[in-house]
């Protein structure tokens, strides 16, 4: 691939494997609906990672100017790695996921449905929208006062906390 090469959108090409060096000038990788089971090092730049529906069981180190990860669909995907502190946007749904990384502050929308999710880390004070239905889940963390979408259909939770002590003492 060129070096100077910004974006790549490869979707749906039946691609099986990447290249190895992507160019450190990325700053776009969208590669969603191939055959992939592994990414490569992903370079600094890089701002917007869409890895949808692939074979993908690992995700490689992330980059801290990450702003946009899309795992969604890799159904042997069963954790995430150290989310950077940028992050805001984090879609993992309809994956094996059971167990979360802290989650970043900057974090605005954080859905993952259809995982194997038991607990949830603490949320963001400035997480806009959250979806966790169908999941394993009891009880959710204190939520934002910024939260303004909330899926949580066909899980486990008996408890809707209203201030941030209320699971403390629900887990005692």
């Amino acid at each position: 691939l060129p070096n100077g090469l910004k974006y790549l959108v490869c979707n749906q090409s039946g691609l099986t494997n990447l290249q190895n060096n992507l160019p450190d000038s990325l700053i776009i990788l969208d590669c969603n609906i191939n055959l992939l089971s592994v990414i490569p090092n992903l370079p600094n730049k890089l701002a917007h990672f869409s890895c949808g529906w692939n074979q993908l069981s690992s995700l490689p180190p992330l980059p801290s100017n990450l702003k946009y990860l899309d795992c969604t669909g890799n159904q042997n995907l069963v954790s995430l790695p150290p989310l950077p502190n940028n992050l805001k946007f984090l879609e993992c749904q309809n994956c094996s996921i059971n167990s979360l990384p802290q989650l970043p502050d900057s974090l605005f929308l954080f859905h993952c449905r259809n995982n194997l999710i038991q607990f949830l880390p603490i949320l963001p004070s400035n997480l806009k929208a959250l979806g966790v239905g169908n999941n394993p889940i009891n009880c959710l963390p204190a939520l934002p006062l910024s939260l303004g979408y909330l899926d949580i259909t066909n899980t486990n939770i008996s408890c809707i906390p209203n201030n941030p002590l209320f699971c403390f003492f629900y887990f005692l």
